[in-house]
């Protein structure tokens, strides 16, 4: 049998020297000390298929899925693998050849591209509970609570300000939409603060990432060129967002399931809110520093899946004066992954368990994360080792700030 997509990788994954550094810092195989859960091990299993040594077994499918996409093995690989590419045409592959199943391509047809209809199947996994694949493990994990109303329908599509010193668009994305909208009020208040046009397309849909990681390249294909339509026509200075995923997905992963032009132009605006603010804002300019301890987890997406690192901890030294410490191991990852953490709860959550050990140890108040997921899986972790610390998008302790200051007048 002919696997076209995984065979477009037949060079890249001869590259790979089995030098054995990804084990040193996959999530995965940490948990397991099995060899199929790491880089190596995972794209000689990739080989095997396309060379018809392997069919596209379940267990092909289990090696492949449960890797969190962290991006550890690309940063520390001495031949400089794109394993996180591999992977992902690895998925692609297995949709293509068996689909990504019938709830899942529910979901994809029916609710993602819609946009509108999300709230109401996110509702019924809730009263589905484990009978749905992605919400397995409910009872024990601490998922946020479904919002009445989504957040792009609580906002005018352009919010103005007196004197604006600039104008953005805002890619919300489905973690705020639906779940955590105080990530999205901080950021709107944040970008006013600072004297910065709101625009809100009310008809962005999903960046399709949860889709992309199933391996459905048309449907993600189709939201990237649908978003690029809405984004592409507003006259804005750039788009921001606060979500690390959407940001890593919207900018590079579009133009890997060959985009168009369109696409290219939307994806070359976009950048991470906290980038943005340190960048283009005198966002120091009225803050009254919060008197409280907080570390920083780098979210896998944000650090080495956009290279940003630096722009959150200023954020978090302004807004904490002398507050701000760093934890061990800040930029591994917390054992999300998006749909990997619904899927595999159990070697997530252990995955988790060593990130609530290490902000524990901070003693910190507050642990400040830039990725939605991120905080959602965290969240879950500290709850389950009954550790006191909250979790909090820096934008949300940025906005805190401003609001001290606005409270003492």
């Amino acid at each position: 049998m002919t696997y076209t997509i995984l065979q477009d990788y037949s060079n890249e994954i001869s590259r790979c020297i089995k030098c054995g550094a990804c084990r040193a810092v996959c999530p995965t195989f940490k948990e397991l000390l099995d060899e199929s859960m790491v880089a190596r091990g995972r794209l000689s299993l990739a080989k095997a298929v396309i060379e018809n040594r392997l069919d596209l077994t379940k267990g092909f499918d289990i090696r492949i899925s449960t890797c969190i996409d962290c991006k550890a093995c690309v940063a520390g690989c001495p031949a400089s693998v794109k394993v996180d590419d591999i992977i992902l045409s690895a998925k692609a592959q297995i949709a293509k050849n068996r689909g990504i199943g019938i709830i899942e391509n529910l979901i994809a047809a029916q609710v993602v591209k819609r946009g509108w209809p999300m709230a109401y199947i996110l509702k019924a996994a809730g009263i589905l509970g484990n009978i749905l694949p992605f919400v397995a493990d409910k009872k024990r994990r601490l998922i946020p609570d479904l919002t009445k109303s989504p957040f792009l329908s609580r906002y005018p599509e352009i919010i103005t300000c007196e004197k604006p010193k600039g104008r953005v668009a805002f890619f919300v994305g489905c973690a705020i939409n639906f779940m955590d909208q105080r990530i999205g009020d901080a950021a709107i208040k944040v970008l006013q603060k600072n004297d910065i046009e709101v625009v809100i397309p009310k008809a962005q849909l999903c960046c399709g990432r949860p889709l992309l990681s199933l391996g459905d390249r048309d449907t993600t294909l189709y939201l990237a060129r649908k978003n690029a339509e809405i984004f592409n026509k507003l006259k804005v200075d750039t788009i921001v967002t606060a979500c690390a995923t959407c940001g890593l997905t919207i900018k590079d992963e579009y133009n890997k399931i060959h985009a168009d032009k369109s696409v290219e132009n939307f994806s070359a605006r976009l950048i991470d809110i906290n980038e943005f603010i340190v960048n283009n804002t005198d966002f120091e300019k009225g803050l009254h520093p919060l008197k409280k301890k907080v570390t920083y987890h780098d979210p896998c997406h944000l650090k080495r899946g956009q290279g940003i690192d630096k722009s959150p901890r200023e954020i978090l030294k302004a807004v904490f004066d002398n507050g701000f410490v760093e934890m061990k191991e800040a930029d591994t990852c917390c054992g999300f992954g998006g749909l990997f953490s619904f899927y595999h709860y159990n070697l997530s959550a252990k995955i988790a368990d060593k990130k609530a050990k290490n902000i524990s140890d901070t003693k910190s108040d507050i642990v400040a994360s830039a990725c939605p997921g991120c905080l959602m899986h965290i969240k879950d972790a500290l709850n389950r080792n009954k550790a006191i610390t909250d979790a909090r998008h820096t934008i949300e302790l940025l906005a805190e700030s401003y609001c001290k200051g606005e409270n003492q007048r």
